[in-house]
């Protein structure tokens, strides 16, 4: 698997596979009689909000080749969206299972930290789990499909979280569901995304749930700060690859992105261990102020993304760095927050643009309530199907 990089690819070409065996997630599918099709593209390494890798080139929206499919899981997105697949496995360390699930008009939970099998936070860097955050799970085009597959791949014997199991149908509990629209900095959404989440807020109501406009009342610019600076701390692995696999002569804008190499600076100029202290810090205000909120409400609803999909191009790696950090922080306003303090949050398809292109309405909870979105899930797919409904490119 070459991660969408050059790096891992040329790595491939010289010696064979980076890895030999399967993870636990990927044994417990193989056992449950799933068959993995191949793979499909993703950005380098993950690392931004969009696919258009240098390697591969750019994965397009199934609603409108012009536009971004997301990331960082874009190509499974796209597979999910045009029909090749009813599934696909996605990963979320800053939104890239709800990120490329909003820009395809497909379902995509993120799970809580911790509840997947081979998701183990004792080995977060300095060994604490705050810095976990990264989960796996999938994007489909049913709730159910998503369900089933979590009560496929959770761990079934975790200390910390009861097993969410199967659940097959709508809850019957009515929920408090908190509003807001402003980003992460502070900004309101584009026009289309905030009519998309009132509408979104006005099904909820018309469903019994008492629903509520609310404020996070968080430090956007603090909280940047520390999940960029935490980040970027992760890319120096692969530049300390570089130079073991291929020496320190190898120029490394042979091998690495110029998106890539931009966090890697990053990451060198503020220093990898400040970087992580400030971020255990940071996330673990951010915790304790999430847990007082999800005791005012069972759930939050807010925008995936400030704007609707971008073109091809907009965020793509080679942009220079010192403008893509901006547009990147800009678009990506409300899915992080989720994975610094594990969460469980959720991309439902409910709404499109102008032009059509899916907008999607993000529902966060508190960790371990998988069960409790899923349910909510189940209401909103029965009162706004959007399983029938697909773009023209779609494998019937």
């Amino acid at each position: 698997m070459d991660s969408g990089s050059r790096l891992n690819a040329q790595r491939i070409t010289q010696k064979g596979l980076l890895v030999d065996k399967n993870s636990p997630f990927i044994d417990a599918m193989e056992q449950a009689g799933m068959v993995i099709a191949g793979l499909t593209n993703a950005p380098e390494f993950g690392l931004i909000d969009t696919t258009e890798p240098i390697l591969h080139g750019p994965t397009r929206n199934p609603w409108n080749p012009a536009y971004t499919a997301g990331g960082s899981s874009g190509g499974s997105a796209a597979a999910v969206a045009a029909g090749i697949v009813p599934l696909a496995h996605g990963n979320d360390g800053g939104g890239a299972i709800r990120i490329p699930s909003c820009q395809c008009g497909v379902f995509g939970l993120k799970p809580t930290r911790g509840r997947e099998l081979g998701n183990n936070p004792s080995s977060a860097p300095l060994g604490n789990s705050s810095l976990n955050i990264s989960s796996n799970l999938c994007l489909s085009r049913s709730v159910r499909d998503t369900a089933a597959f979590l009560s496929i791949v959770e761990k079934k014997d975790n200390r910390e979280l009861a097993p969410v199991g199967f659940v097959s149908e709508p809850a019957k509990k009515r929920l408090k569901i908190g509003v807001y629209l402003e980003s992460l900095s502070g900004k309101p959404p584009h026009p289309e995304v905030e009519k998309a989440i009132q509408s979104t807020a006005k099904l909820c109501e018309s469903l019994g749930h008492r629903v509520q406009p609310m404020k996070l009342g968080i430090d956007g610019t603090e909280f940047w700060d520390a999940f960029i600076g935490f980040w970027s701390t992760g890319t120096l692995a692969e530049e300390s690859n570089l130079k073991k696999w291929f020496g320190d002569s190898a120029k490394p804008e042979d091998y690495l992105e110029p998106w890539t190499l931009g966090l890697i600076e990053t990451a060198k100029r503020r220093g990898p261990r400040q970087c992580v202290e400030k971020a255990v810090v940071v996330f673990a205000k951010l915790n304790a102020h999430f847990e007082q909120l999800y005791t005012n409400y069972d759930v939050l609803l807010s925008p995936v993304m400030t704007n609707p999909p971008y073109e091809i191009g907009y965020h793509a790696p080679t942009v220079p760095f010192e403008t893509l950090l901006p547009r990147v922080i800009d678009d990506v306003g409300y899915t992080p927050i989720y994975n610094a303090i594990g969460a469980t949050a959720m991309s439902v398809p409910l709404s499109s643009n102008h032009e059509g292109l899916p907008i999607g309405s993000q529902f966060s909870a508190w960790r371990g309530r998988e069960g409790m979105l899923l349910g909510l899930a189940y209401e909103l797919e029965a009162s706004r199907p959007w399983a029938k409904r697909h773009p023209k490119i779609f494998a019937a």
